[in-house]
């Protein structure tokens, strides 16, 4: 079987061989070989033939276990505070159609997204999109991320059971510099 792992903080994907027993499914974030080394990517497409125009840049070594899903999300963490988030002209309409965002600036409304991405539900499985964005759960809302950049946010007003982690959020709150906003 030959799988496609997409690495979101790099925005760059490859095929990778697998021979293992254990069944992959899109989403899941797995350790691949690439040159002699570990790199951790998110499972984008599975395939019984390789396509004619790939190269195998790899194998895939394993699903990823609790450490490499730490580290997956350690990663996460680092690129969005390094580099921020924008957002997209979409995202930023829909931002401010949500509770008490009407008159948002764009600076904050990108600032107050980076610090929902980073109180995000995280798994050991991320679903992705057909073009490759990363869908992430923050309370009722939905939050595309790609590349650096928020596409699309949906709100759904039957979440479950969800609270707020109020320690992360007056955390990240103090970091971006976005107390009480």
């Amino acid at each position: 079987m030959f799988v496609r792992v997409f690495f979101p903080f790099s925005n760059s994907n490859a095929a990778y061989d697998y021979v293992s027993e254990n069944e992959l499914r899109k989403g899941e974030i797995v350790v691949v070989n690439e040159n002699d080394q570990e790199k951790i990517g998110i499972v984008y497409f599975l395939e019984n033939k390789l396509p004619c125009f790939d190269k195998i840049k790899g194998v895939v070594i394993r699903k990823a276990n609790s450490i490499d899903v730490f580290d997956f999300w350690r990663e996460f963490e680092k690129a969005l505070l390094d580099k921020g988030v924008g957002l997209s002209y979409k995202a930023y309409n829909s931002y401010m159609m949500t509770n008490g965002n009407f008159n948002t600036p764009l600076e904050i409304a990108e600032k107050k997204l980076t610090r929902n991405l980073l109180l995000c539900y995280k798994s050991n499985r991320v679903y992705i999109t057909h073009d490759k964005c990363m869908s992430l759960q923050y309370g009722a809302m939905r939050i595309y991320y790609k590349n650096g950049v928020i596409h699309k946010i949906e709100n759904h007003t039957n979440c479950r059971s969800w609270k707020k982690n109020e320690i992360g959020y007056t955390y990240y709150s103090k970091l971006l510099g976005i107390e009480g906003l």
